[in-house]
């Protein structure tokens, strides 16, 4: 390794690193600098050196610094049901009991060994995942910050091949399938597909939708447009438009990477429709 001196730029760097969070070996790994080096430098910066850095082999502080299909879907579930806090290095996700197990997915997803919020009075879980690691990385490669609820976009760096995972996980935080009946006897099943969010994300969802899946919409239908109802913006699609969006986001899915209760919907529902030689649009 160079045994050139640090410069000011690079003392000042080491500190903060180790101040964050970091340990010596990972800091020494950054700058191409032996262990006990990255010590002796932090030592007469008058900074008391810790036995063991308070984060690492708690969770894989590197999870979203790269993308691949988990840190796709994962950040698109946290886009839509996570939050980045502002105050501190922390990101939260909050989940209904009921779905308790997905929040069990995430955790062993990100090798996280922390434990569970309880929170009885909303019936509600929740894990927060403190360190100065997961929100830069969020908004660089997914442009997810603070306030995303006011600025949240789809992340125009996310590579297209990940682009199905991470819609998928937007989904599962922010979306919702439903059958509803119709016919005189009630005897056709209407799928139907629905997601909220900011404007933004929901037209980049939109016209990845358009472009990929082969989406049919009439040009005087309001179908496939994101609508504002009060202060709320949403995107649905029904009938065989939802079909092939369940379809294409869930072919080759895996069981981490999915919301089991609303897999399960789909999958009764074409159970439900497979006597069915095709789903039927509603009566106009």
């Amino acid at each position: 390794m160079s045994g050139r001196k640090f410069t000011n730029s690079e003392l000042l760097g080491i500190i903060k690193l180790y101040n964050d969070g970091y340990g010596t070996v990972e800091i020494a790994k950054i700058y191409s600098r032996h262990r006990s080096s990255i010590q002796e430098h932090l030592k007469k910066g008058g900074i008391k050196l810790r036995k063991t850095s308070p984060y690492i082999g708690k969770y894989n502080i590197r999870f979203f610094d790269y993308y691949n299909k988990e840190s796709c879907y994962w950040a698109g579930f946290i886009a839509a049901d996570g939050c980045v806090r502002a105050t501190r290095a922390t990101v939260s996700i909050h989940i209904n009991k009921i779905d308790a197990e997905h929040l069990r997915k995430f955790c062993v997803c990100i090798g996280y060994t922390g434990g569970f919020v309880d929170d009885t009075k909303n019936n509600s879980i929740a894990v927060h995942v403190n360190g100065n690691w997961f929100p830069p990385a969020l908004l660089a490669n997914f442009d997810i910050g603070t306030h995303k609820s006011k600025r949240l976009c789809f992340p125009p760096k996310l590579p297209h091949k990940y682009a199905k995972e991470f819609i998928r996980g937007v989904f599962d935080g922010d979306g919702s399938i439903g059958v509803r009946s119709y016919g005189k006897n009630n005897q056709f099943k209407l799928l139907t597909f629905s997601v909220v969010g900011t404007r933004e994300m929901l037209e980049g969802i939109r016209l990845l939708l358009l472009k990929e899946v082969g989406i049919y919409c009439k040009s005087k239908n309001t179908e496939g447009v994101v609508r504002k109802t009060g202060n709320i913006y949403s995107l649905s699609f029904a009938g065989r438009n939802a079909l092939r969006i369940f379809n294409w986001f869930y072919k080759k899915s895996d069981v981490s990477l999915r919301l089991d209760r609303k897999y399960v919907r789909y999958i009764e529902y074409l159970r439900e429709t497979s006597s069915q030689i095709y789903i039927k649009a509603p009566p106009k």
